[in-house]
């Protein structure tokens, strides 16, 4: 049986979560957790941390999608392993992290050939401290008759 690829059909196919495991991070190192040079759409982006010190730690994400940069920080809560969720603002060319869950459709422009996705934690680390990033994506291919 032959496959034949119609030119213009394709398809985004789900693959498989890009992780970030750190333990223990190192203040200001950019951990990489998605680099790919396909045609990729962001689903999402979640990064936490934990610590048993029970203090709060800044976080940075930056996204380089095409050569085009996007970073942000957020203060997340003392060591309670809660994720924060990152995304692109509508209004402006930017990304903003929060606590609150978001549906994926904010990370429907978040698409592009090349996708680098990293993290990094700003704050001294504290004891025990862990650093966790999830990426969610989707990667263009092409579509079966």
């Amino acid at each position: 049986m032959s496959v034949y690829y119609s030119p213009g059909r394709f398809h985004f196919e789900k693959q498989a979560i890009a992780t970030l495991d750190q333990n223990p991070p190192v203040q200001n190192t950019w951990y990489t957790i998605l680099e790919t040079t396909y045609y990729v759409r962001l689903l999402y982006i979640a990064v936490k941390h934990d610590n048993t010190d029970n203090v709060a730690k800044n976080l940075e994400v930056r996204v380089t999608i095409d050569g085009v940069t996007l970073a942000a920080t957020a203060a997340l809560a003392p060591g309670d392993n809660t994720w924060c969720y990152w995304y692109l603002e509508f209004w402006q060319d930017s990304m903003t992290g929060t606590a609150t869950l978001r549906n994926v459709g904010y990370y429907e422009g978040m698409r592009g050939h090349t996708v680098l996705v990293e993290c990094r934690m700003t704050s001294v680390p504290g004891t025990a401290e862990e650093l966790d990033g999830r990426v969610q994506y989707e990667m263009l291919e092409p579509s079966e008759w």
